[in-house]
């Protein structure tokens, strides 16, 4: 079990409770085992009784995960031909993904995926579809891609002062009668105001009391 697993089960408990699946006492409670669990099946049974969460609900004002160095794949690829093809949860970006699409449309969601530190880039090519890439609070974008007949444009938001740990979203490419956006979607306020009350309660609760609020929302 690493320190890593720990913290995802302490975001889904949070991000329960923002939603309204969780009374605060729940939440503590839950809280203190997941701080006392011994092995990833002790984490993983405190949210087995708990209904999915969608991407929109789990991110509620949480900050993105930054995966070590050592575990982030080097190349990956998504491709849609006259169909589609969607990637989101819980995965780990790759340093450069290649995505290609041909009257098709491909969906890219990294609400509750892993970047690593520094730049990630999404180099995309297209004919007559889109791609859609959705990122996290504090995820700095940077677009150099071009578009012919179409679009290619970012709306990522206000991702905060730049830090060496900051992941970058660099993406490229070239479309034809096609469109990539690159868009951030922030939580609903009420969602965010609970998710920072249980973050408070996972401070005060942490051995140490070392727990912290994601970046930007700290007292």
């Amino acid at each position: 079990m690493t320190l890593a697993e720990r913290e995802d089960i302490v975001d889904a408990l949070c991000a329960h409770f923002a939603n309204g699946d969780l009374t605060m006492a729940e939440l503590e409670q839950r809280l203190e085992s997941a701080f006392r669990a011994a092995s990833g099946r002790d984490l993983q049974a405190l949210i087995a009784d708990l209904r999915p969460l969608a991407p929109d609900e789990f991110d509620a004002g949480a900050a993105p995960r930054i995966a070590p160095p050592g575990s982030v794949p080097q190349r990956g690829m998504m491709i849609a031909v006259f169909g589609g093809a969607e990637r989101s949860g819980g995965w780990i970006v790759p340093r450069h993904t290649k995505i290609f699409f041909a009257g098709g449309a491909v969906t890219l969601d990294l609400r509750t995926a892993r970047l690593g530190p520094g730049v990630t880039e999404i180099e995309v090519t297209g004919i007559a579809g889109a791609a859609e890439i959705i990122v996290p609070p504090g995820v700095r974008v940077e677009t150099v891609g071009t578009a012919f007949m179409g679009a290619f444009g970012a709306d990522a938001g206000d991702p905060g002062p730049p830090s060496a740990e900051q992941p970058v979203l660099r993406v490229s490419g070239f479309v034809v009668w096609g469109g990539v956006e690159v868009s951030f979607k922030s939580p609903k306020k009420k969602a965010l105001r609970r998710f920072e009350k249980a973050w408070r309660a996972a401070r005060r609760l942490s051995p140490g009391g070392k727990a912290s609020l994601p970046e930007g929302q700290n007292d």
